[in-house]
């Protein structure tokens, strides 16, 4: 059940409503669409000689939300100049609903304010557009990833080199990992900064449970107080290297192959594999946990 629904604009305005309790903010709230999953487009094309379709692509469009607002006090004219102040038409204000179960959020475009004045019983409605279908989790998850100190022993026999070959005791690449769930229902980009203590390269970052891996290749070592922060969100995925108070894009050293990890519903195990000692890198992930639907 929806307990209670907020707008708040880019100047920090927030309205709050109360399903429940009108009089606190003097808006009730008659009815609300637009809050379930978004309809998908499915583009298809024909065969030239056969019977049926072959797919092109999927994509979800847009979502429009609308609420019927009805102003609920004494002085309806200012309860509705209220509603115009927090729903200013052409600005972008951000939609906050709480549920029993979830606390989401998501920025839309205010496409129009409608009352109809001159009825008995006044009612505003409100269009919203948004641009991204997904609700977002109002609580960022930050997850420390810890423990890359797995050093794997290996001894190789018998005890004696051949043809000038050195004897193997020890692989000095560390990996390990971590399993963290994802509660959201649709997958999420991941911002991950990874702060170097040491001298490090070959650096490998993967989520093994969905076969996702991103190779780093560069020239160079990654030496003691630099650090990366690789973006998979779409539309904003890219790889920062900062060295010296200096911030680069060096998104060209991803490896051909790899796949930009994300976090999938479920239990996501996210590893680091590299080379270098045992406590040479600091690794943190942050994603927003997303929704299709209410």
């Amino acid at each position: 059940m929806i307990s209670e629904i907020s707008s708040t604009t880019k100047s920090g305005d927030r309205l709050t409503i109360d399903i429940t309790n009108p009089y606190e903010s003097g808006v009730a709230v008659k009815e609300i669409t637009g809050l379930g999953p978004v309809k998908a487009d499915i583009s298809t094309d024909g065969f030239a000689l056969l019977d049926g379709a072959f797919l092109k692509g999927i994509r979800v469009g847009t979502r429009t939300v609308v609420l019927t607002l009805i102003p609920w006090g004494t002085d309806i004219q200012e309860l509705r100049l209220k509603c115009y102040s927090h729903f200013g038409v052409g600005e972008t204000i951000t939609l906050g609903v709480t549920t029993d179960w979830l606390n989401v959020h998501s920025d839309f475009i205010v496409e129009s304010v409608e009352p109809n004045i001159f009825s008995e019983r006044q009612e505003i409605q409100v269009s919203l557009l948004g641009l991204d279908p997904y609700w977002k989790s109002s609580a960022t998850q930050i997850q420390k990833v810890v423990g890359f100190n797995d050093n794997t022993p290996t001894f190789e026999f018998p005890f004696f080199s051949q043809d000038n070959r050195k004897l193997k005791f020890g692989d000095m690449t560390n990996s390990s990992g971590k399993d963290i769930r994802y509660l959201g229902d649709y997958p999420a980009g991941v911002t991950i900064t990874v702060e170097f203590l040491g001298t490090v390269s070959n650096l490998i970052l993967s989520n093994t449970t969905f076969n996702e891996t991103m190779s780093i290749s560069r020239a160079g070592n990654f030496y003691a107080g630099e650090s990366i922060v690789v973006d998979t969100r779409p539309g904003k995925k890219s790889i920062t290297h900062q060295a010296r108070g200096r911030k680069s894009y060096i998104t060209g050293v991803l490896a051909p192959g790899s796949t930009w990890i994300q976090m999938h519903p479920g239990i996501n195990t996210i590893a680091l594999q590299y080379a270098g000692g045992v406590d040479d890198v600091n690794v943190s992930m942050e994603y927003d946990t997303l929704y299709r639907g209410i």
